[in-house]
């Protein structure tokens, strides 16, 4: 290899290096801004001003997050729509839909995409994964507190929509920790188990990528996969099948033919889902940051 061939590779390498320490560093931000106990519009703004600093000629650069009605900029005053434009849009799991949006003031050099590098768009995916998370558990929360400030959760069904509620919101913390996929799984049957009515005859699995994820953790080597008292959801992500199974392993009279209710039925699925956009969301698993 040539000196100059060299030194280019060297130079090359130097600089991808430096790219990706400085993604990590400001993602790391981003979810430290998510984490702390302030108001969702200091929030929000926060996070257009984080969004901002990663992007090369971020002098010249507007944010908008775009969420429901509502809209947060990096600088309200001087906010211009512009036709070099990235944009990543996202819905959360009560199904309301939301845009990142980066303009460029100006006119730059052409990148991979517009005046774009892959790097950016790389990044604004994984930005846009931490938002979604915390929008997340924003929806939920404020539905727990409306439904306690309304007085209804002293009635049945409103005291299963608590439990739901509480069971997704724990879920997404769990997701939002950044551990291992393996880690996050094996929670997320605890998860499940603690919210089902008769937890201590239940098993919750977790079946993906030919690895069983269960609670209690002792059955996840069992052969037994369900009874007749069973209750599953499939998911489908990065071209792979999942299943979540939750079954009893306690036999219910005739009176009690089956041991979910609606609501649990419900909670399952809901679940499948965002076990299902936790996956899609990285092309390997967990690569956002480094895993604990």
């Amino acid at each position: 290899m040539s000196k100059s061939l060299y030194n280019n590779t060297t130079n090359s390498n130097k600089i991808k290096n430096e790219l990706s320490i400085k993604e990590r560093s400001n993602l790391y931000k981003l979810s430290g801004l998510f984490r702390e106990d302030k108001d969702d519009n200091y929030i929000l703004k926060q996070a257009c001003i984080i969004i901002a600093d990663f992007f090369k000629y971020k002098s010249h650069i507007n944010i908008r997050i775009r969420y429901g009605k509502y809209k947060y900029c990096k600088d309200s005053n001087n906010f211009i729509e512009t036709k070099w434009k990235l944009e990543k849009s996202f819905q959360t799991i009560y199904q309301n839909k939301g845009m990142v949006e980066v303009f460029y003031t100006k006119e730059f050099p052409p990148a991979d995409k517009g005046s774009f590098s892959t790097i950016e768009i790389n990044y604004l995916k994984k930005a846009t994964t931490l938002l979604k998370s915390y929008i997340n558990n924003l929806e939920a929360s404020q539905e727990i507190d409306s439904q306690i400030w309304e007085g209804n959760n002293s009635e049945p069904h409103q005291q299963e929509r608590l439990k739901e509620l509480a069971c997704i919101s724990i879920i997404e913390d769990r997701i939002k920790a950044k551990k291992s996929i393996d880690i996050t799984l094996q929670e997320i049957c605890y998860e499940i188990r603690k919210t089902m009515q008769y937890s201590d005859y239940i098993v919750a699995r977790i079946l993906f990528n030919n690895k069983v994820y269960s609670a209690p953790k002792e059955f996840a080597d069992t052969t037994i996969f369900y009874t007749v008292w069973t209750l599953r959801e499939a998911f489908s992500s990065n071209n792979a099948n999942g299943v979540i199974v939750v079954y009893s392993i306690k036999e219910m009279s005739k009176k009690n033919s089956s041991p979910f209710s609606k609501e649990e039925k419900r909670i399952v699925k809901k679940i499948a889902s965002i076990v299902q956009n936790y996956i899609s969301d990285y092309k390997r698993p967990l690569d956002i940051l480094k895993t604990k």
